[in-house]
């Protein structure tokens, strides 16, 4: 169970680490930012993004404390 809790955090880390790093990167290049998924507004999958991006480090804080 730990293993699969450990890999959830990891997902919910890297995934929304990479896509805003992605988006970053385009703005710099002057491609414009573009962090929209599914439509929806950059603001939203920025604070989704950063929100489980916190998830992650509670749950990896959670399960080095077992």
């Amino acid at each position: 169970m730990k293993l699969l809790l450990q890999l959830f955090a990891m997902i919910l880390l890297v995934l929304p680490a990479q896509h805003l790093i992605r988006g970053i990167i385009g703005g710099i290049q002057g491609k414009g930012y573009s962090f929209a998924i599914l439509g929806l507004s950059n603001i939203v999958v920025i604070i989704g993004s950063i929100g489980s991006i916190l998830i992650s480090f509670v749950l990896f804080h959670k399960l080095k404390e077992h």
